[in-house]
Formats: structure tokens, C-alpha cells, sequence
């Protein structure tokens, strides 16, 4: 069992959904969701019911990053701040214009028609953002455009 630390970051792979094929189909990855741990027992996440604190189940989750050991000088200020961040998004409605963004995206085009709600993969990319980390060096200058495979990849966890 293992014991996640705030700010990891879990990776999720599809059960079958319309949903989870559409986006496996358009990323060419299993992974399709991800949350952001707060504690040992819950995580925030971006669900199609909006932005929501729910428990961690330790066996659901297919992949993780942890935070702590892949940013071990971390700014503590900056980290508590995004996570404060994080925990007052609860509540605001999901990012579709997300999905719709990533997915033009795939298609070859730099077109943005998020409203500032969140998908599952931008949450958490703008959470890691807050948190100080970069991802510049990737081509990333827009968090509304990153897929779960995508911040997978850049955060070495595929």
C-alpha cells in the first residue's frame, strides 16, 4: 500500500467509458485522468461534476509521482500557496474547453479556447506550475493543453 504525500500526483487509467476511449484515442496512451494528492487519504480532482475532494483508493491509482522526491528543495511557501490554490478550486465547474483545446492541439493547431476551468491534466499542470516548477523546457506555455500522457511524459513517470 502505498502512502502518498501532498502535492503527488496520480495517474489513472481508463475503465471503459466513451469517455476514456475518446481520450485514449486521441492521446494514444491508457492513461486518462489524473488528481493531486492532499493528504495520505484524499485528493483533489477535475471529475465532469466540476473540481471535487475525494478519498484516495491506494489500489486504483496506475502510476504516481511524488513531489517530494523528485523536488526535494522545494519552496515551502510556494508549495503551501498551491496547494491553498488548489484546495479553492474545489467547487468551480470542469474544464471541457480543455478537452476540446487538447484535442485541437493534437490536431496539429495552437488554438486556446479555454475559460479558465479545468480538465483533470491542467489542474494539475497549473497546481506544478504554482508550485514553481517549469515546464517551458517542454513546449508548455499553456496548462489548458496538457493531456494526462502528456504531464505523464514530462514528469518521467512514462
Amino acid at each position: 500500500m502505498t502512502l502518498f504525500m501532498p502535492g503527488d500526483i496520480l495517474f489513472y487509467t481508463g475503465h471503459g467509458t466513451i469517455y476514456d476511449a475518446a481520450i485514449e484515442a486521441v492521446t494514444h496512451s491508457q492513461l486518462v485522468h489524473v488528481a493531486i494528492a492532499i493528504s495520505a487519504v484524499q485528493k483533489i480532482e477535475a471529475l465532469s461534476g466540476g473540481v471535487m475532494l475525494t478519498p484516495i483508493d491506494n489500489v486504483a491509482a496506475a502510476r504516481y509521482w511524488s513531489y517530494v522526491q523528485h523536488v526535494p528543495n522545494y519552496d515551502r511557501l510556494q508549495f503551501s500557496t498551491a496547494l491553498n490554490w488548489l484546495q479553492g478550486m474545489r467547487g468551480t465547474l470542469y474544464g471541457w474547453d480543455d478537452a476540446a483545446s487538447a484535442l485541437i492541439e493534437s490536431w496539429g493547431f495552437n488554438l486556446n479556447i479555454s475559460d479558465n476551468h479545468f480538465d483533470c491534466s491542467a489542474l494539475a499542470t497549473e497546481f506544478l506550475m504554482k508550485c514553481g516548477m517549469v515546464f517551458g523546457l517542454y513546449g508548455v506555455t499553456n496548462p489548458h493543453t496538457v493531456t494526462p500522457e502528456l504531464l505523464a511524459r514530462y514528469l518521467g513517470v512514462t
